[in-house]
């Protein structure tokens, strides 16, 4: 009896512990079947809204296309109002979700518009995925340098930002941003002979230090001539400033703080005479006395204005008779007949005009009269001036572009921009821009200040950014007693003494960007360069500082030059 109590006993409590796994295992797997359909049904959700986003996407990336290839087209190909709907298909073709695009378009002088995404699936039209970018092409300032020549920066020079040249680049100073060439070989102009399309004569390690990158695609620089017809046009406009022909030698620029511009016309120029001796049947050979000269030829001694020749700005002149019979591959050497150049090379013999370098604008009052004061700068920020123009000053909150070209001939005028004295930012973050583009040379003249400060994106489209190099063919020793200021007696616009003094500068420091079409230069050194040294070939800015403003990628100067395709500047979804 006992026996079947206990054994009753023991069949109940196993059957209730069955009982109780079954149900355990039952909650179990009901837990577990929940989990599973809340994973399946969230899994389900993040696909959908991966669809609704990719759908989004495919609005932006469709409208990146569309500006790719119609780069000004900002309604949809439609010349009406958006939004713009188009449908959106699965790899077999079916229509799942649909996408509106609204697209605001670059104010006024800006490459940035704004691209708006919605996008839906046709299962949920009311759950929606919205993408916001802003699409822009970088300016042709977002390079610190950009040269459509071969280009040599020598020691001394510091770069920060990437510089490029179409041509070689030989490098010996500092770059802290990217170097790069369309080149993989080229011959090197001073005589290196072939070298790699960027080198230096010091180790990579200390020059490179942003690296160096090549053969790249090449900048194109005669497109610039058909922006110099679309600013002229802005200037034109009620909302721009054009300027007449001055009945001069052009206008200088001042720029003020309080947003306006002070404009002179140029009437007349200072300059720096040195005394020297030219055989006279050789232009281009000096001479002490008449011995020196070979043949027939007596020395002359004359007062003469410092010039360049403008087939080549390292080529010293006094007269276009000196630009005349060079070698066409050498244009220092001077020729009377092919065999003098040699190897099958010609003696170019056709007119090249001496440019007298050494004028600068005066401090006389003779040297400008007023054309207007305190004007107003221009509600689209541009400025087109149809001569010569000399520009400096100061801008606070300001975004201004001048353009100097002759507006009768876009493509082949040779007008050019000087800047002689600091043409600065009030801010440096972006609120001020500056931009000078010259049809043919912006340069800092003979009368430039010591220590020079630009802050300008600067387009010198022909031509060549830098200063002129001012040579010293004169006989006896360098001494003030060789110059002379001219008109004489007038006073020099600095601290020196004599006007020999401003062959040599200290220090020049840019902010911004600079394109320029042939060889860049500041400095001219000879074989040596010695800053404050004595020898008399060198002359420009012993130190120069080349910073990159990388505001004006995106937002350059009102309506400057652009380069590439629209990317993405910003991007947010929602």
């Amino acid at each position: 009896m006992a026996y079947r109590l206990r054994f009753k006993l023991r069949r109940g409590i196993e059957l209730t512990m069955i009982i109780v796994i079954m149900g355990m295992i039952t909650a179990i797997s009901l837990a577990l079947l929940q989990i599973v359909s809340s994973q399946n049904i969230l899994s389900n959700r993040e696909i959908r809204q991966q669809q609704i986003s990719q759908v989004a996407e495919a609005g932006v990336n469709y409208y990146r296309w569309r500006l790719a290839h119609y780069p000004t087209d900002y309604q949809d190909g439609t010349n009406s109002a958006g939004p713009y709907v188009h449908d959106f298909t699965d790899a077999t073709g079916k229509v799942i979700g649909r996408y509106e695009l609204t697209i605001t378009p670059p104010v006024t002088g800006s490459s940035i518009a704004t691209v708006v995404s919605s996008g839906y699936l046709l299962t949920q039209p009311n759950a929606r995925r919205t993408v916001t970018v802003k699409l822009g092409v970088p300016s042709l300032s977002k390079y610190a340098v950009v040269a459509n020549a071969d280009m040599r920066f020598g020691g001394g020079t510091e770069t920060f930002g990437p510089v490029h040249s179409n041509g070689g680049i030989h490098f010996d100073g500092v770059a802290h941003g990217l170097v790069s060439s369309s080149q993989t070989t080229y011959t090197d102009p001073d005589g290196a002979g072939t070298k790699p399309g960027v080198w230096s004569l010091n180790p990579d390690a200390t020059t490179f230090l942003g690296g160096k990158l090549f053969p790249v695609p090449p900048v194109d620089f005669n497109g610039i001539t058909l922006d110099l017809a679309t600013l002229k046009g802005l200037a034109a406009s009620p909302s721009g400033l054009l300027l007449p022909s001055s009945g001069a030698q052009g206008y200088q620029l001042t720029f003020r703080t309080d947003d306006k511009v002070d404009i002179h016309r140029v009437i007349s120029q200072l300059s720096c005479q040195y005394n020297s001796g030219f055989c006279s049947n050789n232009p281009h050979q000096s001479c002490a006395a008449n011995s020196n000269c070979s043949g027939s030829g007596t020395c002359q001694f004359a007062w003469r204005n410092f010039g360049y020749c403008t087939n080549n700005f390292n080529k010293f002149c006094y007269s276009d008779q000196t630009c005349q019979n060079y070698c066409s591959n050498n244009f220092n050497q001077y020729c009377t007949q092919n065999s003098n150049c040699g190897g099958g090379n010609t003696c170019n013999t056709a007119a090249v005009a001496c440019v007298m370098s050494s004028f600068s604008i005066g401090t006389r009052a003779a040297d400008q009269t007023v054309y207007q004061l305190g004007v107003p700068l221009p509600a689209n920020g541009v400025i087109f001036v149809p001569e010569d123009t000399w520009v400096d000053g100061q801008i606070d909150s300001a975004r201004i572009t001048v353009v100097a070209a002759d507006q009768n001939q876009l493509a082949t005028g040779k007008v050019n921009i000087y800047v002689n004295n600091d043409l600065k930012y009030t801010h440096t973050d972006g609120q001020d821009a500056i931009g000078l583009i010259a049809q043919n040379n912006i340069l800092t003249g003979y009368f430039s200040q010591n220590d020079i400060t630009i802050d300008a994106a600067l387009i010198a489209q022909k031509g060549r950014v830098g200063r002129p190099y001012y040579g010293s063919w004169f006989t006896g020793s360098n001494t003030a007693s060789n110059f002379q200021v001219s008109p004489s007696g007038s006073p020099l616009p600095g601290v020196e003494t004599s006007c020999k003094d401003f062959r040599k500068r200290t220090n020049l420091t840019t902010l911004g960007s600079m394109a320029t079409n042939q060889r860049y230069g500041f400095a001219w050194i000879g074989n040596l360069f010695s800053c404050g040294g004595s020898l008399s070939n060198n002359s420009g800015y012993c130190n120069r500082y080349l910073n990159f403003d990388a505001n004006l990628i995106f937002a350059p100067p009102p309506s400057f030059p652009t380069s590439g395709e629209y990317s993405i500047i910003s991007y947010t979804e929602q």
